[in-house]
């Protein structure tokens, strides 16, 4: 009987061990000794709750797993402690409604997410709340009109895209913000008055030789580039770029078109790529060397650029 009943007491501690050691919760530490991330194990496999710290201990994500998948709500903060976003996992693959924040908690895009890509109606917003725009995803592609307010909440722009390169565009004001489809680059909308049409441009980062002249670039959803030229000193612009026609000019425009392929003015030569439709430009004015890639923005400068047959 004494041999049955410690046979029982050992057999209830060795349960009591392999219970403890299939539920525990691993974490991982930073150099200063602070959680870095933790998360509920059954074994070797990720069931329940995990989590990621910032070095200064705040909350960074909070998300969900079930048998080693990622499923339910995950929750991203900024290192104030502030959402950063909200997102919903099924079966490892993001599904659902999907919320993003600015750092001011004010929501700054909301839509639905479809096996893993954006579809349907997307609503972004200014950092003060106001509507900045309204589009529509097929497949993590802009297809459809899109709608574009300024920070007053009024409607700029109505544009139809296909595949998220623009068809065509209507718009009643310029000078809008479209960051938030082009990162990493500022944007000016400037209209030619003759023909009435809008080129949209971007700042690149093209080694330029004046400070005064400012080489613009336009990034699709291909992450390709479509430059363009704009200077804030018109003067300098013809001087320094003395083989480019200017064809008309604004405060805010100008159009303009190589005169001659490889012509050679000034230690400026210019080529143009015909498959690309793009030209290269090759300065070794001043006191430095440059180089930009000029491209018709949306086709608007298209007769500029019309390559000929040798």
């Amino acid at each position: 009987m004494k041999n049955k009943n410690c046979f029982l007491l050992h057999l209830c501690v060795l349960l009591v061990l392999v219970s403890c050691n299939k539920n525990e919760v691993k974490k991982d530490f930073f150099a200063n000794g602070r959680v870095k991330t933790e998360i509920k194990m059954e074994g070797n496999v990720r069931n329940g709750f995990y989590k990621e710290y910032y070095e200064n201990g705040n909350l960074k994500l909070v998300s969900n797993f079930e048998n080693d998948i990622q499923n339910g709500e995950t929750i991203l903060y900024f290192d104030n402690g502030k959402k950063e976003k909200e997102i919903f996992f099924k079966n490892g693959i993001q599904e659902g409604k999907s919320t993003f924040y600015y750092e001011n908690g004010v929501i700054s895009e909301v839509g639905n997410v479809k096996n893993g890509k954006k579809n349907g109606s997307f609503t972004l917003n200014w950092e003060d709340g106001v509507l900045k725009s309204k589009l529509n995803f097929v497949n993590d592609e802009i297809q459809g009109e899109g709608f574009f307010y300024n920070k007053k909440g009024q409607l700029e722009y109505k544009i139809n895209f296909k595949d998220s390169s623009p068809i065509n565009w209507n718009s009643v004001k310029t000078d809008y913000n479209f960051d938030f489809l082009f990162p990493n680059s500022f944007e000016t909308v400037l209209t030619n008055s003759k023909e009435g049409k809008i080129a949209l441009i971007y700042k690149s980062s093209s080694d330029i030789y004046k400070p005064n002249v400012n080489v613009v670039t336009i990034y699709n959803s291909k992450n390709m580039t479509l430059p363009s030229i704009i200077s804030e000193n018109m003067k300098e612009l013809k001087s320094s770029y003395s083989n480019l026609k200017i064809i008309e000019q604004t405060d805010e425009f100008v159009d303009f078109q190589i005169e001659q392929e490889g012509l050679l003015i000034r230690g400026c030569s210019s080529f143009r790529d015909c498959a690309n439709n793009e030209v290269l430009i090759l300065s070794t004015l001043s006191l430095a060397k440059s180089y930009e890639i000029y491209t018709p923005i949306f086709n608007l400068m298209k007769e500029s650029f019309t390559c000929r047959n040798h």
